[in-house]
């Protein structure tokens, strides 16, 4: 099973989509959704970090969180699978991620949040997803 989703992630990380975007202009990090694709059960995200600075930018995590506009309450979401997440990205260098969840799909009232932390400070650069996005994958 893990070698059929290490296969496919190598796939997909070939093409190059990019679905949404956002940028801490400060740091000049850039967070990208080049797409979601769904294969059997499993859902891929394919995101891109982007560090356009002159330093090196550390990560102390990707999460993904389960949003909702009644109550606003959050949910963290538990990949089955991350693939190539480093903790540090080079000035000008690109991380792309590859996020393995259970297939799922989301309520209009919903949202998915992709929320990338620094390890040396407590900013965040948050990419919010709508439900039309998550529940329409590009493949």
């Amino acid at each position: 099973m893990k070698s059929t989703i290490v296969f496919f992630v190598k796939i997909i990380t070939c093409r190059k989509l990019f679905l949404k975007e956002v940028l801490d202009r400060i740091k000049k990090i850039s967070v990208r959704l080049n797409n979601i694709l769904v294969d059997r059960d499993e859902k891929y995200f394919v995101v891109q970090i982007e560090n356009n600075s002159k330093k090196a930018y550390d990560i102390a995590g990707l999460s993904f969180f389960k949003k909702s506009d009644v109550g606003q309450l959050e949910k963290i979401m538990n990949p089955l699978y991350r693939f190539n997440l480093q903790e540090s990205i080079d000035p000008e260098g690109i991380n792309e991620v590859v996020y393995v969840f259970k297939n799922f799909n989301i309520s209009a009232k919903e949202k998915i949040v992709v929320v990338l932390a620094d390890a040396n400070s407590d900013n965040m650069v948050i990419l919010p997803l709508d439900y039309l996005l998550i529940n329409s994958p590009s493949n």
